[in-house]
């Protein structure tokens, strides 16, 4: 396997699955389509991204982050894809 290579996981699905994958998102990973309500597991797995970095915040004035531990690389800041229905 090269350097930077990651080993190929089976995707998941199911509830705990969406959770995960918002928490251990890494960029490049694939997205799988679930079926039926999955607003709690979306709002657990944002408030354990969250956790991770509890003291940062968007400052507006400047579009970056603000009191992260991380600088400027916060867990927090993930894009989250949305697609209407």
């Amino acid at each position: 396997m090269s350097a930077g290579a990651r080993e190929a996981r089976p995707l998941e699905t199911g509830a705990t699955a969406i959770r995960n994958a918002i928490v251990r998102a890494v960029k490049g990973d694939p997205l799988t389509q679930e079926p039926g309500d999955m607003m709690g597991p979306t709002v657990k797995g944002a408030a354990d991204l969250i956790a991770q970095d509890p003291s940062a915040y968007w400052d507006t004035s400047c579009s970056c982050v603000k009191g992260s531990a991380y600088g400027q690389h916060s867990p927090r800041i993930f894009p989250i894809p949305y697609h209407p229905k």
